[in-house]
């Protein structure tokens, strides 16, 4: 019977780690007019704002019109 550091180590050996590849902004802009096209405002703007500020999903979702500053020329 295996214990549990046994198993620990076998999984990690076993285990082929892949990082997520980042969304490049062609397709972030892609993803935002779609939504526009949705009429889905919301998500255009949660999209762009999460990519540009580099927002996690968490964040974005915790997001308050409070918390957000524009600033003018």
């Amino acid at each position: 019977m295996w214990t549990t550091r046994q198993y620990h180590t076998h999984w990690l050996r076993t285990l082929t780690r892949t990082r997520a590849t980042p969304l490049s902004a062609d397709l972030v802009r892609a993803m935002a007019c779609v939504a526009m096209l949705q009429k889905n405002v919301r998500l255009a703007f949660a999209l762009l704002l999460g990519f540009v500020g580099l927002l996690r999903t968490g964040e974005i979702l915790d997001l308050l019109a409070k918390d957000i500053k524009v600033y003018g020329d």
